[in-house]
């Protein structure tokens, strides 16, 4: 059986990451339907896959009835469109074919409003997992804690300007240096996509260390405990902090770069990223910010220094980042005819299809740091290390 919550954590979580992903989908359909033809199939899929096995969890560990039905419901919905839209086309919108314009329309409200039944909290008679008030008082004691964390967000090795100046170095080297050797490439190609992956591990690597090993390191991790604050609320007020500098830091880069492409490159009008890649490198960042802050207060739980955890983190960080660049240097040295598998790999690989693959491995891994950051948070077993 898996604690409550853990099942309320992932619960909001597929809630939240199904309406971001339908919300692009469907603007994908009226601004770029090219675009959501080659995505359209994969995006049902993951949301019927996903709402499946979120649905038969809740029933395994005897959630109330409303609670599964809502992501089942949804995977209903997802097999469905699958097969009016991608197996057997129908054009069942304009004009509206009315034996299935009327149950996917009614299974996608239903579901939606179910789910959303489920995240409402116990404030209302009857509903949900969370708390007795609907969530207000545990949202209370996380920006507490996100109050008491900030002040020590940039004091890393105990010098406030050493990480200010390690940020703007890297705000210099992406948001300026690559966008000037790159140019209006930088916003149509995919490039930014480096931006998303790498400065997000960078500054929650820097960061997310010193939650639960830094306060160990100082003396104080007892007296926090000793608090009256519950125990999601430390965890997650110390892991949102991370996530939220780790990916809104991103973002500001991301438009920094933007506006040094349109101030060094002017063609007459402004120009922005491309609707796929802005979406790639929004979705890829926060996944990213929140990989690396799950690892990383997972290590942190573990470690009795913040510099150990920092090592640790970044270490089992960079490892996947070094076999990927080992890849392209294997298939062109070592592999005969290397170098037209890798030039083939390329021209053949869908970016709209690839990105939603990363998109939910990425997902996949984040699900399960984080449910095994929430089972290794034991305050009494803290108290005693």
């Amino acid at each position: 059986m898996i604690e409550q919550g853990a099942l309320q954590t992932v619960y909001i979580f597929f809630a939240f990451a199904v309406q971001i992903l339908l919300i692009a989908d469907f603007a994908a359909r009226v601004w770029k339907p090219a675009l959501e033809l080659r995505w359209g199939g994969l995006i049902y899929t993951l949301v019927g896959i996903a709402g499946s096995l979120l649905g038969v969890l809740l029933v395994v560990n005897r959630q109330p009835w409303y609670l599964a039905a809502g992501p089942l419901l949804l995977a209903i919905w997802a097999t469905l469109g699958y097969a009016v839209d991608i197996w057997r086309p129908v054009n069942w919108r304009n004009p509206p074919h009315w034996r299935i314009f009327i149950p996917y329309v009614s299974l996608y409200v239903t579901a939606l409003l179910t789910i959303r039944r489920g995240t409402a909290g116990q404030g209302q008679p009857g509903r949900c997992i969370p708390d007795v008030d609907g969530g207000r008082k545990m949202m209370h004691d996380i920006s507490t804690m996100f109050w008491k964390e900030r002040k020590g967000l940039l004091m890393q090795g105990g010098s406030r300007w050493r990480a200010v100046v390690t940020v703007l170095i890297m705000v210099v080297m992406i948001g300026v240096f690559f966008p000037l050797q790159m140019g209006r490439d930088w916003l149509d190609t995919g490039w930014s996509l480096l931006a998303a992956f790498l400065f997000p591990l960078i500054l929650v690597g820097i960061t997310i260390p010193e939650s639960f090993a830094g306060e160990r390191e100082r003396h104080t991790l007892s007296t926090l405990l000793a608090s009256r604050l519950p125990d999601r609320a430390i965890f997650f007020g110390k892991l949102g902090l991370a996530i939220g500098y780790g990916w809104l830091s991103t973002l500001l880069i991301l438009l920094v770069s933007a506006v040094v492409v349109n101030v060094l490159f002017w063609e007459g009008r402004v120009v922005f990223y491309a609707p796929g890649v802005i979406l790639a490198d929004v979705a890829t960042s926060f996944l990213m910010a929140c990989l690396a802050a799950s690892l990383g207060v997972l290590i942190s739980l573990r470690s009795a220094t913040a510099q150990g955890a920092q090592q640790a983190l970044m270490f089992l960080l960079l490892i996947p980042l070094m076999a990927l660049q080992l890849i392209p240097i294997v298939l062109l040295s070592l592999v005969p005819n290397g170098r037209e598998i890798f030039r083939q790999l390329i021209e053949e690989t869908d970016f709209g299809t690839l990105m939603l693959v990363v998109v939910a491995v990425l997902v996949v891994i984040n699900v399960g740091l984080l449910l095994a950051a929430i089972a290794r948070f034991k305050r009494a077993r803290l108290i005693l290390s």
